[in-house]
């Protein structure tokens, strides 16, 4: 659908191109034979010149033109595209636990049976309640950041809390943490969907079964914290590691859906890292060793801070 809509413009841009830079060869190719055999050449060089800027700027006007309206269909699609993606990620929690509750209403189940699907119906449910708190979040990132939301965030203990969730929540996949204690200045809720996001995605891609690795080191040189989170996935080309933090961008093809999500989340995770005045990259990737995410954040040992971080 993305490229049929993209042919028409670019098509037509290159056409008006090709028919500026004719009328330009000719008009240059005019005036100098005329200029050459006139006694008199002056207005024709001047003609010359003035034309020659005239079809220049026409011809950057068209080109300014045809890149701006590639960007807004290029826009547009993914806007699209990120509403068929709202819209499966509501539809499929809501039906399913809709299903779990009409099937434990009516049916005879075991008390084994019925743990599962009271665990699946929580799964669910924390689907749903981040991909709102996703959406909330990104509609407020215009804003500045209200001091009174600002908050000394022992990260040690944020990651520990992150991490038994996710793996509770995936009971299938590894998560291993190794951090350093620290204090981060920052909106906790910001934080934790920064780090929750990146969690989520090495969970999503990840290997089969995912193994994830959460790291932390605190650096006292630059007074940053450096967190690492690795996944065992097949990694990321190179060509996508810069357009993967665009808002509503996902690899894989939409219609195929293999994986959940509204290609809001690594979005999410630069802006707010950006918010936060740190940044975030892909460290590396390949297909061996998966993927490395590095995020770095302005921090301060606990040492020197205060309140005291609560063991993890």
């Amino acid at each position: 659908m993305e490229r049929r809509s993209l042919k028409l413009p670019i098509t037509l841009g290159v056409v008006l191109i090709i028919l500026v830079l004719l009328l330009t060869t000719g008009w240059v190719l005019l005036n100098v034979f005329t200029a050459i055999q006139d006694p008199a050449p002056h207005l024709y060089w001047f003609l010359l010149t003035v034309g020659a800027i005239c079809f220049l700027m026409v011809l950057i006007g068209i080109i300014i033109y045809l890149v701006l309206s590639i960007k807004v269909i290029n826009s547009t699609a993914r806007q699209a595209n990120f509403l068929d993606a709202v819209t499966h990620e509501l539809k499929t929690p809501i039906a399913s636990l809709k299903l779990a509750l009409q099937t434990l209403n009516r049916q005879d189940i075991t008390e084994s049976e019925r743990e599962e699907f009271y665990r699946l119906m929580l799964a669910d449910a924390h689907r749903l309640d981040t991909m709102i708190n996703q959406l909330l979040a990104a509609a407020r990132l215009d804003q500045p950041i209200d001091p009174e939301r600002i908050d000394s965030v022992c990260l040690d203990s944020l990651l520990n809390f992150i991490v038994s969730d996710y793996q509770a929540s995936y009971p299938g996949a590894k998560l291993e943490l190794d951090c350093e204690t620290c204090i981060v200045r920052a909106p906790e809720s910001e934080l934790k969907i920064l780090v929750s996001n990146l969690v989520s995605n090495a969970i999503k891609y990840g290997g089969s079964p995912p193994h994830v690795q959460v790291i932390s080191r605190f650096r006292a040189t630059k007074n940053e914290v450096q967190i690492l989170i690795k996944d065992n996935g097949t990694g990321i080309p190179l060509r996508d590691r810069t357009r993967i933090f665009r808002r509503f961008v996902r690899l894989e093809n939409e219609l195929e859906r293999r994986k959940k999500g509204t290609g809001l989340g690594l979005f999410l995770v630069k802006t707010i890292a950006r918010r936060l005045r740190g940044s975030v990259r892909v460290l590396k990737s390949d297909s061996r060793n998966g993927t490395t995410f590095e995020v770095c954040l302005p921090a301060t040992s606990s040492a020197s801070s205060a309140p005291q971080c609560p063991p993890a």
